[in-house]
């Protein structure tokens, strides 16, 4: 199982190393709904990181890593 500060090193390995990631989100509240959507990793910071969608330069979602840890964010590349 991961924990929040395995999840946070992951996504900051693929920053540093490789930020084109692949996602599943759905979060109801954000109105945010992306199914094996291509992104960029575009920060890190130490509640949240950011993505931009990358067919729509225009769209940036603000994410938290307890997200990822409850399933609500998937990222393809990161291991399970």
């Amino acid at each position: 199982m991961n924990t929040i500060d395995s999840i946070k090193k992951g996504i900051h390995t693929l920053y540093k190393t490789n930020p084109n990631i692949h996602v599943n989100v759905s979060i109801s509240n954000k109105k945010v709904n992306l199914r094996n959507k291509a992104a960029v990793i575009k920060g890190v910071y130490p509640h949240v990181f950011r993505i931009q969608d990358s067919s729509d330069s225009r769209e940036c979602y603000t994410l938290q890593y307890i997200d990822v840890l409850t399933g609500t964010i998937d990222i393809l590349e990161l291991p399970r």
